[in-house]
């Protein structure tokens, strides 16, 4: 195993939301997706949050930085 193997292996970063989760078809259809309009259209979600960030340029900072990403999500209506 070379070094950056091996520090690479080391490493994670964990984020984790309280928020209402994602259905299947959001995951797939909108999440990875950039400029996504669900934002400008439902600035605030159902408990009052402000939802924040624009455009996906996180998520796809998170895929440029990573090895290896593992969303887990679970909607509302997941049983």
């Amino acid at each position: 195993m070379d070094l950056a193997s091996l520090l690479y292996s080391k490493n994670s970063i964990t984020i984790m939301d309280n928020g209402y989760g994602m259905d299947e078809n959001t995951l797939r259809c909108a999440w990875m997706n950039i400029g996504t309009s669900n934002k400008e259209e439902k600035r605030v979600n159902l408990q009052g949050r402000i939802k924040t960030g624009a455009k996906g340029i996180g998520r796809f900072a998170l895929d440029k930085l990573s090895t290896a990403t593992t969303v887990y999500t679970k909607s509302n209506n997941d049983v």
